[in-house]
């Protein structure tokens, strides 16, 4: 395992330096995509250099590849991607195998018209087994060993009346990283926005997004900052083999990392919750981490800083949460919830269930952790809203109530 390892690493590496760089002949979207074009002719894809300017986007910027291709500016600040045609997604960016990848890095994709998707990226729903390119899928450890599409330093923003309805849009993307990127202004064009007027994700991973991180950056006036969506159901995990003698499932989404992120007027700042019409299954989302998060929701409503059920094994950890309605909102197993500054309580077990096909939705809120928290608002409450919310623990919480409804929880050392 260890020589195959070094021997991708050691490919990808030649690769990368033996890329030819093509630039635009124009200050145009088409110059870009025919450099885009050729790029993706190289036996192994290429680089395509944005110099300083203003490129105005009359059409999507396509690829479709087996190949890598990396597109990088001369900052954010100086080589602008000016979208002038409405309704499209700006960079829709196709792969045919988890193993090929995109980089993007230093410049902005600016909204002119009100335009769909600013970076869009689409890999196969089913992954590639073992072997065929360069997956190491383990049981509680699903990770790439080549490494995934990372955005870096790249702004996405709005003129003063148009806006994108969604930032970054992921589907089946593993390993992805998502790097110091500022995602603002899908309110539009409102001097006072609200929740009510705005649409979209700053960022979405669909559909078995897996072991992705989102570190550091901004997102701001967007319904929801991170949003993580199920497939539509009826939805049956999919068996892989990391060798013939271990199958195993995979789930929607695994091990997503959202960390350091300033994320202010939004309705929810990190949203993932299952649709209705779902078969029981025992993993939903599974290793997810919320940490060292600053997240300030739109004062008009009762809206949620994180909203999040059922999880798996999650953290959420050492965030300031300042939500007009709850601070977080979850449910599920084996979660813990730690050292967070919130304004407003938590909630374990969420009613209605939103699961309703689940019979056994009850049994997940079970073994979680809600430990050393302070609420700013006195009184605040830690909630268990079902009688059968068994086994766990919440200890340590600054000013807070406990509304205990459940059995055998572990409650102390409360003020």
């Amino acid at each position: 395992m260890k020589i195959y390892t070094l021997i991708i690493c050691l490919s990808a590496l030649a690769l990368r330096l033996g890329a030819t760089t093509y630039t635009p002949s124009a200050f145009t979207g088409q110059a870009i995509q025919d450099a885009i074009t050729n790029a993706c002719a190289d036996t192994y894809g290429g680089s395509v250099h944005l110099p300083a300017g203003t490129y105005n986007i009359t059409a999507p910027l396509t690829l479709t590849s087996s190949k890598n291709i990396r597109i990088y500016g001369d900052g954010a600040a100086n080589t602008i991607l000016r979208c002038t045609a409405a309704n499209i997604n700006v960079l829709n960016f196709s792969f045919t195998t988890q193993a090929h990848t995109a980089h993007l890095r230093d410049f902005t994709i600016r909204a002119d018209q009100n335009c769909d998707t600013a970076i869009k990226i689409t890999y196969p729903s089913t992954p590639t087994i073992y072997g065929a390119n360069g997956l190491d899928l383990e049981p509680g450890n699903i990770r790439h060993i080549s490494p995934g599409s990372q955005i870096k330093n790249v702004t996405i923003t709005k003129s003063s009346t148009y806006r994108f309805s969604k930032g970054i849009y992921l589907t089946a993307s593993w390993n992805t990283r998502i790097l110091n990127c500022s995602i603002l202004g899908n309110d539009g064009g409102l001097s006072n926005p609200t929740s009510a007027n705005a649409v979209g994700a700053a960022i979405t991973f669909a559909f078995r997004s897996c072991n992705s991180v989102v570190d550091g950056g901004t997102i701001a006036n967007w319904e929801t900052g991170i949003d993580v969506l199920y497939p539509p159901a009826p939805f049956t995990p999919v068996k892989v083999k990391a060798n013939p003698e271990d199958p195993f499932d995979v789930y929607p989404h695994e091990g997503i990392w959202a960390t350091g992120i300033n994320i202010s007027k939004v309705k929810y700042g990190f949203r993932y919750i299952m649709p209705n019409g779902y078969p029981t299954i025992n993993r939903h989302i599974g290793g997810c981490i919320i940490s060292e998060c600053n997240i300030t929701t739109y004062s008009d409503s009762s809206n949620i800083g994180i909203w999040a059920e059922p999880t798996y094994v999650s953290i959420i950890r050492g965030n300031y949460i300042n939500s007009s309605g709850y601070g977080i909102i979850y449910s599920g197993e084996a979660n813990s919830i730690t050292a967070n500054n919130l304004t407003t309580g938590c909630i374990v077990g969420k009613y209605p269930p939103v699961y309703t096909n689940d019979s056994t939705m009850f049994e997940r809120s079970t073994g979680n952790t809600i430990n050393n928290n302070n609420f700013t608002t006195p009184n605040s409450y830690v909630i268990w809203l079902f009688s059968n919310v068994n086994w766990n623990k919440v200890v340590y919480n600054q000013n807070s109530n406990i509304l205990n409804q459940g059995v055998n929880n572990h409650i102390s050392h409360n003020p």
